[in-house]
């Protein structure tokens, strides 16, 4: 009786060769599940935190894009991870847009005659022009 005893300390019962587990063991095996899955649900928590930041900084970047009156499609460039990068985003772009605007007024534009319009003495139509026969 005292081996039976004994052997149901260890966990084990040889009779129905079944494993017994103390109250201590099933308390150290539940309190390892609870912890696995409380770190898989902070895990998932923690990706739902940076998703709706995410989110939340995508639509403060095209409210910002939209006051400053430059286009959303600006946005798709944008990777920042705080408001301030929002802020240094579109003052940068606004700055770029805005160099360039200014350097089309300076731009050199040809002029392109009108169609059927002809030219006078220009030097490389006469070049090319048949010799006539007299």
């Amino acid at each position: 009786m005292e081996a039976k005893e004994t052997n149901q300390e260890l966990g084990q019962d040889h009779e129905s060769g079944e494993k017994l587990f103390t109250q201590d063991e099933v308390n150290s095996i539940v309190q390892k599940r609870v912890a696995r899955e409380k770190d898989a649900s902070n895990e998932d928590l923690e990706e739902r935190e940076r998703l709706l930041l995410e989110r939340e900084l995508k639509a403060d970047c095209r409210d910002a894009l939209s006051e400053s009156g430059l286009s959303i499609e600006f946005l798709d460039l944008f990777n920042g991870e705080t408001k301030e990068d929002v802020d240094t985003f579109v003052k940068r772009v606004k700055e770029i847009t805005d160099s360039v605007k200014g350097s089309e007024d300076n731009r050199y534009i040809p002029h392109i005659p009108e169609v059927g319009s002809s030219v006078k003495g220009d030097p490389i139509k006469e070049a090319f022009k048949p010799p006539t026969v007299l």
